[in-house]
């Protein structure tokens, strides 16, 4: 089990905003330009409407637990074809040219 940024965060994520319904952990997690593309979903949620759903599941599943066994991913790479890091909010968006 790693002990790094990526492994902190990640159980923060989990722990806080989904096991314990804390919707305030969304604030320190995700940025003001944050979007989560999710498949089904036709627009991007924005954290004010991530941090609904969360409210929602938390009503629906009030007994929901997570747990993260392993990290298997402690480090972004600098290249990310998919543009990840983008769409997550970890790097700002590249202007199209």
């Amino acid at each position: 089990m790693g002990t790094n940024n990526t492994d902190v965060v990640l159980r923060y994520w989990y722990q806080e905003l989904w096991d314990n319904w804390n919707i305030a952990a969304a604030d320190d997690l995700l940025t003001d330009d944050y979007r989560l593309h999710a498949p089904g979903v036709p627009v991007p949620l924005d954290r004010e409407t991530t941090k609904q759903v969360v409210a929602m599941y938390g009503n629906a599943f009030p007994d929901l637990k997570h747990t993260v066994d392993e990290v298997i991913c402690e480090t972004w790479l600098s290249f990310d074809s998919a543009m990840v890091l983008q769409q997550i909010g970890a790097v700002p968006a590249v202007a199209n040219a």
